[in-house]
C-alpha cells in the first residue's frame, strides 16, 4: 500500500552521507508480505470509513429528532429499489423516502428503470431522478437505526 511506498521514499530522501557512504535505503518487502500488509491496511481503511459513516448517520438522526414534522427542501441524491435518497439543503443530512410510502401516498406503483436512473409512477407517469429538487417532510429520525425517514411533499423540478 501507499504507506510502505511512502516509508521507502522518505528513507531514500532523508539518507545521509557518512564515513562509509550513504545510509542504506530499506528495500520493498517481499510480494507476499506486501499483499498481506495491503489487505490488512485496506480492511482497516474500510472499517474506518464505515465507522465514520455510522457516526455521521447517528449524529444526523439525533439532530433531526427535533425536526420531525418540518418541511424542507432537498435534492434527490440517489435511487434504489427501496426508495429515494434525499440530501436536505439545511441541515445538509441524508434521508430516505421509502418506495412503500410513495406507493401508499400516491396510490400507484413506483418502479426503478433498468439503468437505476429514474423512479416512475405507473399511473401518473411522475418521475424522480437524481438531481431533482424536492420538498420533503421529516417523518422519523431513528438514532438506533441511524436513519432519517422522509415523506415526499412535492417536486420542484421535473
Amino acid at each position: 500500500p501507499d504507506l510502505i511506498n511512502h516509508r521507502v521514499l522518505k528513507a531514500w530522501l532523508h539518507r545521509r552521507r557518512g564515513p562509509a557512504g550513504p545510509s542504506p535505503v530499506p528495500r520493498m518487502p517481499p510480494l507476499r508480505r506486501s499483499r498481506e500488509q495491503a489487505e490488512r491496511s485496506n480492511d482497516r481503511e474500510r472499517a474506518t470509513v464505515q465507522a465514520e459513516r455510522d457516526a455521521k448517520a447517528l449524529f444526523a438522526a439525533a439532530f433531526m429528532r427535533d425536526r420531525i414534522g418540518d418541511r424542507m427542501e432537498g435534492t434527490v441524491s440517489g435511487l434504489s429499489g427501496g426508495g429515494v435518497y434525499v440530501t436536505l439543503d439545511e441541515p445538509p443530512v441524508d434521508g430516505m423516502v421509502r418506495k412503500a410510502r410513495l406507493e401508499r401516498e400516491y396510490r400507484e406503483r413506483w418502479e426503478l428503470d433498468e439503468l437505476g436512473a429514474q423512479l416512475r409512477g405507473d399511473k401518473s407517469g411522475r418521475t424522480l431522478t437524481v438531481g431533482d429538487r424536492v420538498i420533503v417532510e421529516v417523518i422519523d429520525a431513528s438514532v438506533e437505526r441511524r436513519q432519517i425517514e422522509l415523506a415526499l411533499m412535492g417536486v420542484l423540478t421535473e
